[in-house]
C-alpha cells in the first residue's frame, strides 16, 4: 500500500454562492471557467455567469477526475455584482453520476455529472412507460413506476435481477 503522501487524490470545490454579471442575454460579462487540465480528462469545461450553471443548482459542485483542477475567472471593468463563495477540499477520488429513466424507451440512462449526453444502463423489462425512478445505494437497486402497466418494479445495478413489487393496478392520479 503506499504512503498518504502519494496516495492519488482529487480536488473538489463548492460554489455556494454566484452572482456574476451577465447581459439580458444571458451572455457571459464577467465568468468562471473550471476545468480539468489533464490531457485524457473525463471532466468536461464548464464556463458560468449570471447565477451559475443552470444545472446543477447550488451548491455547485465540481470534482476532478484527476490531481489537477483550474479555475478561471474572467472579469471586466463595468459594472459590479457580488461575486461568488466556493470552499475546496482534497477528496477521495470518485465520479458521480446521475439516473434518468427515458419514458418514451423504457431504459435507465446514466449520466456523468456534468455531461450532457446520457449512456443507455439497463432497458426495463416488461415497462412500456416508466415515470418515476429511485436509487437505494445499499441494496444497488433501482426503483421505478410504470402509469401504463400500473406497477411499481425493481431492477438491480447490473440488470440480472427484476421484480414487480406492485402490480395491483396502482392508480396514476395525484
Amino acid at each position: 500500500m503506499a504512503p498518504a503522501s502519494c496516495r492519488r487524490k482529487s480536488h473538489r470545490v463548492d460554489f455556494d454562492d454566484v452572482q456574476l454579471q451577465a447581459d439580458i442575454n444571458g451572455l457571459c460579462i464577467d465568468s468562471i471557467t473550471i476545468a480539468d487540465p489533464t490531457p485524457g480528462s473525463e471532466f468536461l469545461r464548464e464556463i458560468f455567469c449570471g447565477n451559475g450553471p443552470v444545472w446543477p443548482s447550488h451548491p455547485i459542485r465540481f470534482l476532478s477526475t484527476t490531481n489537477q483542477l483550474t479555475i478561471h475567472m474572467s472579469t471586466d471593468v463595468t459594472d459590479e455584482a457580488t461575486g461568488f463563495s466556493a470552499r475546496y477540499s482534497q477528496v477521495k477520488p470518485r465520479k458521480e453520476y446521475l439516473f434518468a429513466v427515458g419514458t418514451d424507451i423504457a431504459t435507465i440512462f446514466r449520466f456523468d455529472r456534468f455531461s450532457k449526453k446520457g449512456i443507455s444502463l439497463l432497458p426495463l423489462p416488461g415497462s412500456t412507460h416508466p415515470f418515476a425512478l429511485t436509487f437505494d445505494p445499499i441494496s444497488a437497486y433501482f426503483y421505478y413506476t410504470d402509469i401504463q402497466e400500473k406497477l411499481i418494479a425493481r431492477i438491480n445495478i447490473k440488470g440480472d435481477i427484476h421484480d414487480i413489487l406492485v402490480d395491483d393496478h396502482i392508480g396514476s392520479e395525484y
